[in-house]
């Protein structure tokens, strides 16, 4: 393997194909993050087609999460052995075809089916990319490079926002739906022409290196007896919740049935979680590989978090501009979440990064899965069943899940251990 001097010695065409492969496999990532977050423009729609509440939309969005947690690990195991490339390319496949599905779906059943089908492709996103950057980038890079590919990841989820709403105000929710279908193609024959595996005399570091295996006990064993790994996973899990229960499912309506905005102002305001998070990756990712720490930087952005969301949650109530640049303030701090993923490939040796990425990652899917729907119950106390129009307070009452989520982010960056951006193997 190659180290941090080999990097240096490449030329620029040399470290621009590498970017070029990264880059372009992660619009995986962004057409994934479009079906992850897209209930938040479609529910109204779809409490309007299948005469859902809360709980129920709440439900059949946690599908996604929970096909993803189902398959995350093992397919985090199935990464140490096999193609990224191949990897993302199936995921690619799945995901379009999950998104076909529920545009032609015909009851909530119909609807379900689909959208776990959608999480299902989910679980061969993040690893598969982020194996394939460890493959064509040294260490010392991977806050950086986790950074951009989660940036990458959030304009996917801007898109699923205000302009989804837009196109599904001008078109209707199942043509909206059909041409994210056509889009996801675009990138599937993009990835399938210029996204490879790197050779191996190129590899700078490998999930699986060929020269140690385990069994799939004792893999499972080593990841799952690692405190860091749950403590990575809670972390990133925590501060993802305001993209996984407002940005993603609530959030537009909180706007709108709480404080009187119009949808597309509502979904305008909801979307700069997404911007937020897309400048802040790229800031913490460079921040963290410059100061060589990731502690510290995680313990700072749970803090800022907490108190943002406390201003919003419970402040007075504001005008639009000032919701636009709390939700941005808010997508900022919690971006502090990339850092759980190069935290898990440092603390881990190579030939157990690829499951222990998977491992954490279940961890990360499996909290909305239980979440959204005990928000929407949360919401609906004292609602009869059928379509709710929700009051401020009972947003307040089901979104204090989120301020739980912060104050566990905080104790869990305590407890974690400072890898100073330097993978076990070479420590």
């Amino acid at each position: 393997m190659q180290s941090i001097a080999d990097w240096n010695l490449l030329t620029r065409p040399q470290k621009a194909y590498a970017w070029g492969v990264v880059l372009l496999a992660a619009f995986f990532f962004f057409y994934e993050f479009i079906q992850m977050n897209m209930f938040n423009s479609l529910s109204t729609s779809f409490e309007e087609t299948f005469t859902l509440n809360a709980l129920q939309i709440g439900l059949v969005s946690a599908f996604y999460f929970l096909a993803d947690s189902i398959f995350l690990y093992p397919v985090g195991i199935v990464l140490d052995r096999y193609s990224s490339r191949r990897m993302i390319l199936f995921g690619m496949v799945l995901c379009i075809s999950g998104t076909l599905l529920i545009s032609i779906a015909t009851n909530p059943w119909f609807l379900v089916l689909a959208r776990f089908l959608a999480g299902t492709a989910a679980a061969f996103c993040l690893l598969s990319i982020l194996r394939l950057a460890v493959q064509w980038f040294p260490s010392e890079k991977m806050g950086q490079v986790s950074g951009i590919v989660i940036t990458i990841g959030m304009l996917g989820g801007a898109v699923s926002q205000a302009p989804l709403t837009w196109l599904i105000q001008d078109i209707g929710w199942r043509h909206a739906l059909q041409s994210v279908a056509i889009l996801g193609l675009v990138f599937l024959v993009l990835i399938f022409a210029f996204v490879k595996d790197a050779p191996r005399s190129q590899i700078f570091g490998e999930f699986a290196s060929g020269k140690k295996q385990v069994s799939l006990g004792e893999n499972f064993k080593k990841v799952v007896g690692n405190p860091s790994n749950w403590l990575a996973g809670l972390y990133i899990a925590t501060m993802n919740l305001p993209i996984m229960l407002l940005a993603g499912l609530f959030g537009t309506n909180f706007m709108v049935e709480a404080y009187g905005f119009s949808v597309l102002q509502g979904s305008s305001i909801s979307m700069m979680i997404f911007i937020g998070t897309i400048v802040g990756s790229t800031v913490v990712g460079i921040w963290s590989d410059m100061i060589k720490k990731r502690r510290g930087p995680m313990l700072i952005f749970a803090w800022t978090s907490l108190a943002l969301f406390l201003i919003i949650l419970y402040g007075p109530q504001f005008t639009g501009i000032w919701y636009l640049v709390l939700f941005f303030l808010l997508g900022f701090t919690t971006a502090g979440q990339i850092l759980g993923y190069p935290v898990t490939r440092e603390l881990n040796p190579g030939y157990l990064a690829g499951s222990a990425l998977g491992f954490i990652s279940v961890i990360i899917m499996t909290l909305p899965t239980v979440l959204q729907p005990l928000t929407g119950w949360l919401m609906g106390l004292g609602h009869s069943s059928g379509y709710v129009d929700y009051t401020l307070v009972d947003y307040r009452r089901g979104l204090v899940l989120l301020v739980v989520g912060f104050i566990v982010s905080i104790i869990v960056a305590w407890r974690i251990q400072e890898s100073y951006g330097v993978n076990l193997d070479e420590a």
